[in-house]
């Protein structure tokens, strides 16, 4: 049993690096290539995933879901604001520091979006950020902040040319990620 367990996490781990050497574009991933990366036999593969399209999927699930429960805000904050912000640039930035499995995720969550997808793991997360509000508006506000952050990832050249940010830069999306937030989150009408 404890070999299984093994074999599957290799398995696992080799498709996560060839999804992010391959930059997202899974199409160039064959099956093969995730057995021969984790030195396992091809039939292994559907064994415990069933398809190429589960492994990847799971694959993405488990490397988000590590990072979201290892995430701590760099700045220490007093105020909902600010550990909003900070959580929000921080997603932001991962998104952008991990493309390939940021792109895999959101859209695999908007395809089939439920209670356990890496979008509402990062929306509860948020909400922790919000401990002045009552639940309904913590969520609200939580939907609203990964909502936006998702379609600016994955609309970045567009909104570029529409709102004038470029989120290769750490500064532009530190901006953006403020603006937001402030709109959001007006500084004074919080219940701080």
């Amino acid at each position: 049993m404890k070999k299984s367990m093994q074999t599957k996490q290799r398995i696992l781990t080799a498709a996560a690096d060839l999804i992010q050497q391959s930059a997202g574009d899974i199409s160039t991933i064959t099956a093969r290539d995730i057995a021969q990366q984790s030195r396992v036999g091809l039939g292994l593969i559907n064994y415990y995933f069933t398809s190429k399209e589960n492994l990847v999927t799971l694959a993405v699930q488990s490397i988000i879901d590590g990072v979201i429960h290892a995430y701590i805000p760099k700045e220490t904050a007093d105020t909902d604001h600010e550990r909003f912000y900070a959580s929000a640039l921080g997603v932001f930035n991962f998104l952008f520091e991990h493309p390939a499995l940021a792109r895999i995720s959101i859209l695999n969550d908007l395809q089939s979006y439920s209670s356990d997808s890496n979008t509402i793991k990062t929306q509860n997360g948020f909400s922790r950020s919000l401990t002045t509000y009552d639940a309904p508006t913590q969520a609200y506000l939580s939907f609203l902040v990964t909502s936006i952050l998702q379609a600016a990832f994955l609309g970045q050249k567009t909104l570029n040319s529409q709102l004038g940010y470029d989120f290769t830069s750490e500064q532009q999306r530190s901006l953006f990620v403020r603006r937001l937030v402030n709109t959001l989150l007006p500084q004074g009408a919080d219940n701080d």
